[in-house]
């Protein structure tokens, strides 16, 4: 684009001392001789001019493209970094979600053989200690989990799930506005880099 831009003046330079002479030309009166130097000189200088800015359109649409493509690259790099952090952190809380799920299970399945245990022995108490059947009945119902405490726990725990699904819905919501707003500021931004380029490059 630099050489572009010097040939560009040169031209420039010889269409204008071109001009000018077959300005002198006319005004002498040798409308004949300006005729043959508007033929024969001035339409190649500007011919070549025209093929010079030409092709210093398209490499400035070139270098324009090829700069926009190496942000967007860039931006891709930064989008794959992302991706494999959250993949990891994803991979990471299954895996401890995963874990305690199981131990939940086993101590689920302790808690019922437990359960089951003192059913026995309180059936077989039951039998031996007729006359105290009512005091029987009383502990074992004391001895097993409060079904309301347990439930209450399970809803603790959707409610955290339900506040965690909705706040990252939000938060995308809010991410997908600034993505959009900072690609409005970088289309407005295209023009004026354009015209900074441009001055660069006649600089």
């Amino acid at each position: 684009m630099g050489k572009l831009t010097e040939y560009n003046e040169l031209a420039g330079a010889l269409d204008a001392e071109i001009e000018r002479k077959v300005a002198d030309l006319e005004a002498l009166g040798r409308a004949e001789e300006a005729d043959t130097l508007k033929s024969d000189a001035l339409f190649g200088v500007r011919q070549r001019r025209q093929d010079i800015l030409t092709q210093m359109a398209v490499a400035v649409q070139g270098y324009m493209a090829l700069d926009l493509v190496r942000r967007n690259n860039v931006e891709l790099i930064k989008g794959v970094d992302r991706a494999q952090t959250t993949t990891i952190s994803a991979l990471r809380t299954a895996v401890i979600v995963s874990q305690a799920l199981a131990r939940q299970k086993l101590v689920l399945q302790q808690v019922t053989a437990l359960n089951a245990t003192t059913s026995d022995l309180i059936e077989a108490t039951s039998r031996q200690l007729r006359q105290q059947g009512a005091e029987i009945n009383q502990q074992a119902a004391s001895a097993t989990i409060e079904i309301g405490k347990l439930q209450a726990a399970f809803d603790n725990v959707f409610a955290t799930m339900d506040a965690l699904d909705t706040f990252r819905a939000q938060a995308t919501d809010s991410m997908a506005d600034t993505v959009a707003a900072l690609q409005g500021q970088l289309d407005r931004a295209k023009p004026y880099l354009e015209r900074t380029r441009r001055h660069e490059g006649a600089g």
